[in-house]
Order: C-alpha cells, then structure tokens, then sequence
C-alpha cells in the first residue's frame, strides 16, 4: 500500500499519510535544511556578535579580544569533541523520556557522510521528543554563547554559534512538532531527517511494521550504503520496543 501525499503549497517539508495505519510521516529536504542551518548561523551572530563588541569593546585590546592562535586551535578541536557531545545530549534527554531508558537508544556513524547519529527506537509523547531534540542546542550553543558575552571571549561566542547553527536541523523538527497534538506520539525515523507521528497508541506497532517496510524502499543504498545495516538493527530493536511499550 502506498503513501498519500499531503497536497498544497510547495514546502522544504514532505508529509505523507499511511491509509488506516494512524501513523503519519514528516521529513525534512536535508538542502534546505542546510540553508536553513546558514541562516540560523547568520541570525545568531548578529544577535550575539553585536551586543559582544557593544560590551567588550572599550574593555579590552582589540587583539586580546579576538583570542590568540591557540585559543582557536582549542575552540577548533573542541567543536570536533562537541559533534559527539551533541549525539549524547540527545540520547541521554531521550532516555529519561523512553519508557525502556537507555536501552531505546543507539549510537553510531554514517561513515559515507561523516555524520554521527542518535536514535530513540521507542515511540515517546511528543514534549519528551521536543526536549531532547532542543537540549543539545541550549547546553552547547545557548548557554555558551551567553557565557560568553558576560566574560568576552570570542572564541567561546563562536563556539556557541557554531552549534546553535548545528541544531538547525533540531530547531525545525521542533517547530513542526507544536503543530502536532502533544497527545501523540512520536517515532524517530530510522534513516532519514524526520519522524513519524502516532495518532493512537495502540496502533504503535502495527504502525511501525510500516514504518519498516517503507524504510526499505525509500533507502537510496546506492549514496548511503552503510545505512543499510543500520536501519536493519533499528527495525529489529525497535520491533521490540513497541512490544514491550505495548506490554507496559
């Protein structure tokens, strides 16, 4: 049975339906998703860097100010050490929303993109969703970037933008969700940019058996071969999931 589109105006974001399932799709055009990461990048350092010189300016040299060679070597090879952090933020924020905890969650490492994921295999009501979406956007982008305005250094600010931009892709599955009945659920989608929304609980499972079988059809192997073995374990840990969820 195929999906039925959501007809309208054109939009970065497709949605589709799945007939007597209860179980909608969202996910998200990864290029518009990156200009919207530029975007957000550009926004956040008006609205921090401004305010950082109006501060800083008269206070210290202007070469103190912009940090040395060494403090931006360390900003450098932390940004790298906080492309993990991010991936751990949100699994541990998930897990305190799983009803099965940490077993719910997966780590690992798209080696053709050179991208680190999370995955929750297990449905969770949509504010748990949301908070552990955004958390990685507030511990490392937000807060440093505010730290930083409060003791002037630049390389911290920049830090903050960068992964304030980083979450772009978070902040916009975020602000698709407060349109959703914060009633349903919501499943993290095994392979792609987006989730799936479940209007009734008691159709996770079948809803998931679905979400399996289009999984592997929409699954582009030729661009992303490692994924393959990725999304067949999450679809095996996540068939559990929903039994036990059911159970419970």
């Amino acid at each position: 049975m195929g999906d039925i589109e959501v007809k309208g105006r054109r939009s970065a974001t497709k949605e589709t339906l799945v007939p007597q399932s209860g179980l909608k799709k969202v996910a998200i055009d990864i290029v518009k998703a990156n200009i919207f990461a530029i975007v957000i990048m550009v926004v956040s350092a008006i609205v921090f860097l401004v305010p950082f010189f109006l501060i800083w300016k008269d206070r210290k040299p202007i070469s103190e100010l912009l940090g040395g060679f060494g403090d931006w070597s360390i900003t450098f090879l932390l940004v790298i050490v906080g492309v993990v952090v991010h991936e751990l933020i949100h699994g541990l924020t998930w897990a305190c929303f799983a009803k099965s905890g940490w077993k719910s969650i997966s780590f690992g490492v798209m080696w053709k993109l050179l991208t680190p994921y999370c995955h929750c295999d297990e449905p969770m009501h949509i504010p748990g969703y949301m908070a552990g979406a955004m958390m990685p956007c507030f511990i490392l982008g937000v807060i440093p970037a505010i730290v930083a305005l409060f003791i002037g250094s630049l390389p911290m600010l920049a830090w903050g933008i960068f992964f304030i931009a980083a979450a772009a892709g978070d902040i916009w599955m975020t602000w698709l969700l407060t349109k959703e009945n914060p009633k349903s659920f919501v499943l993290d989608h095994p392979s792609e940019a987006g989730f799936y929304i479940i209007d009734e609980e008691k159709k996770v499972l079948d809803s998931y058996e679905t979400v399996c079988s289009k999984s592997r059809q929409e699954l582009d192997v030729n661009n992303i071969k490692n994924i393959a073995t990725y999304e067949e374990d999450s679809i095996r840990s996540s068939r559990t999931a929903c039994t036990r969820f059911l159970q419970q």
